[in-house]
């Protein structure tokens, strides 16, 4: 099976004098042969836009991001007939990780494109640095000797936006 992977979410910002702020939320998911991902991001910023030339507005962002991550890996059933599949413990394993974290980004947006209430596009980029040493947990259970990390990442995304 080929490897599938996404990423939806909503968000909304306000203005005051020039400073602007933000929340948005996301859903991540995937899968790949026996092994699916899930999650969700909740990500609280500020950011300015008063970094502009004639074609395009630079903005930088600082925020914070809680995520949660899930993955579900599961090993085909070596069961010999049906009765012994129902039987047997499935070997199914949830791995759940969740930290929170720096968040530096930048978003770009072209101007002139588009309705004049719309911004199309918005270009983001930036890094995500864990704030904590966070362990992996199991599901149903906790091991001693977990992994732990910071799980800092970098990121792209292609915002659409309309304003009312």
């Amino acid at each position: 099976m080929k490897a599938a992977g996404y990423e939806f979410g909503a968000g909304i910002t306000a203005r005051i004098r020039q400073v602007r702020f933000g929340i948005d939320g996301s859903f991540i998911g995937g899968d790949q042969a026996g092994t699916l991902s899930s999650g969700l991001n909740l990500h609280l910023y500020t950011f300015t836009d008063r970094i502009q030339t004639r074609a395009v507005v630079f903005s930088p962002q600082l925020g914070i991001t809680v995520q949660l991550f899930a993955i579900d890996l599961t090993k085909p059933s070596a069961a010999t007939d049906f009765n012994e599949a129902l039987t047997t413990d499935p070997n199914r394993t949830q791995l759940n990780y969740y930290n929170t974290f720096l968040d530096v980004g930048l978003a770009i947006k072209l101007r002139d494109v588009g309705h004049r209430r719309a911004t199309f596009p918005v270009f983001h980029c930036g890094y995500r640095y864990g704030l904590d040493d966070a362990p992996w947990r199991i599901r149903g259970g906790d091991v001693p000797d977990a992994p732990r990390d910071r799980c800092g990442n970098f990121y792209m995304a292609i915002a659409v936006g309309h304003l009312w």
